[in-house]
């Protein structure tokens, strides 16, 4: 039966660690295209929003670029005896056909305004010829007729005569009509939308009245999609201060929503486009790749892992090397004496024990290494076993060994402790013949009241044992001033 059952054991060890492996492999490939396709995601976005920060700037230079034409008009209309006539008239046309702008008007300071289809219409109400008649450069939001659904961008400069206002000249376009400028990629036209908002969310223009349903406020349009990393609340507080990031929601189809200030009033511009869309050009491992990719890693790793274990258990072997002795397993010098100098400190008393094996070069030279090194072996397991835990038995010689008993209560428990180790020793056996038996000298030194130091208690403790070998060896000695 135990046969069998070592048997089993040894054909379903390679198959549980087989089946451990396999899992590994899984969930590795499934975190690693896991990281591909969050960073596919993130670069998509980071790429999105440092686009949408470039075409921002478009947007400004091309409504500064709208703004000059239109003062180049109010330049010239400020040399004619009256606003509105052939000339006049004739430059607005010119403007509608050669800048972005379309319905180019000069309007007087009744209010009326002239556009260059010979067209007039009452602009006395309108907030943007308001402030122009004050001398301002206005951009203002979009404004929608009846003949045209679709939001504009309306700007009006003042014509000065005389440093007075004796008019002002206007312009809109569309935001549909510098999409190609705003946005040179025809997937990105094709599939995104660009919109203009304020601080509140309200649209100021859209490339498509038709996407956006003709709702005016963006969070009215967006209220029930769902945000993957962020709130519209947080993004209110965001266009607020003018530092809107990139988003993700899900309004029946995932998408990235990008914003940039820009430097109009309170304006943004934002843009929002399918994540397959964006992503589709950072695709760059098919699922095949990744799999092989993976296996790669998965090799590497293997093999990494490999050589950590390697070099674990060798760092392991040093060490233990450095701080064991090979042959007893008790500390070896170097360490018995770090440890030993560390716990001199506290003055509560302790005692300090050089052991040294009787005729120990005899054994070797009579009976050869192999019987001497186990004659230490046996010595050293006895003294792991007569001495505590708390105690530090190492070995600091060829056949010494060196013991610092610690919280000791009184001399006489020291000198307990060496009749058993000089009983112990005697206990083995060393030749077949049983007739040879072992024996030692211990020389004893106590902490404080010899000395304080680890060095200054090592020479007494030898002088000891120097005494007690001078004397017939096989006992102890504790030391004593002369």
């Amino acid at each position: 039966m135990e046969e069998i059952k070592k048997l089993y054991k040894k054909l379903t060890t390679p198959i549980k660690y087989s089946l451990i492996l396999v899992v590994y492999i899984i969930v590795s490939l499934l975190i690693f295209s896991f990281a591909i396709e969050h960073q596919i995601q993130k670069t998509a976005a980071d790429n999105l929003k440092q686009s949408l920060i470039l075409q921002a700037n478009n947007i400004e230079k091309i409504i500064d670029q709208q703004l000059h034409a239109l003062e180049s008009l109010s330049s010239f209309a400020s040399t004619q005896e009256t606003l509105i006539n052939n000339h006049t008239i004739n430059m607005a046309t010119s403007l509608d056909d050669n800048t972005l702008m379309s319905k180019v008007y000069i309007i007087t300071p009744d209010g009326m305004a002239h556009t260059s289809l010979n067209q007039v219409f009452d602009a006395r109400h309108r907030p943007f010829f308001n402030r122009s008649m004050k001398g301002q450069r206005v951009v203002t939001r979009s404004v929608s007729t009846e003949n045209d659904d679709e939001y504009r961008i309306v700007l009006s400069v003042p014509i000065y005569k005389d440093k007075a206002v004796i008019g002002v000249v206007g312009g809109s376009f569309k935001l549909s009509d510098v999409g190609e400028l705003i946005f040179p990629s025809q997937t990105f036209r094709e599939n995104g939308h660009v919109f203009v908002v304020n601080s509140n969310g309200d649209f100021i223009a859209v490339d498509s009245t038709e996407y956006f349903r003709n709702e005016k406020n963006f969070f009215d349009y967006f209220a029930g999609a769902e945000l993957k990393n962020s709130s519209f609340k947080k993004i209110k507080k965001e266009l607020k201060n003018g530092n809107p990031d990139y988003y993700i929601l899900n309004d029946n189809q995932e998408k990235y929503l990008a914003f940039s200030p820009l430097e109009v009033d309170d304006w943004s511009l934002g843009y929002v486009i399918p994540t397959t869309v964006a992503d589709a050009p950072y695709q760059f491992f098919s699922r095949h790749e990744l799999a092989l990719f993976g296996i790669v890693i998965l090799g590497v790793t293997v093999y990494l892992g490999a050589i950590f274990n390697l070099v674990r258990r060798e760092q392991h072997k040093l060490r233990r090397q450095a701080t064991y002795d090979a042959l007893t397993n008790l500390y070896n010098k170097k360490n018995t004496e770090k440890l030993i100098a560390e716990r001199l400190i506290d003055y509560q008393l302790k005692a300090l024990l050089i052991i040294d094996l009787d005729d120990f070069k005899a054994v070797n030279d009579q009976y050869g290494h192999v019987v001497g090194d186990h004659f230490l072996t046996t010595v050293a397991q006895s003294l792991k076993e007569i001495f505590r835990s708390y105690d530090i038995v190492g070995r600091i010689g060829g056949d010494e060994m060196m013991i610092l008993m610690d919280q000791i209560t009184n001399r006489e428990d020291v000198f307990k402790k060496c009749d058993e180790i000089i009983a112990k020793v005697s206990q083995v056996q060393i030749d077949e013949s049983h007739c040879y038996h072992g024996s030692c000298s211990i020389g004893i030194a106590f902490y404080p009241n010899d000395d304080e130091t680890f060095e200054g208690l090592y020479e007494k403790a030898d002088k000891a044992l120097y005494c007690i070998k001078a004397h017939g060896k096989k006992g102890y000695c504790e030391y004593k001033k002369q």
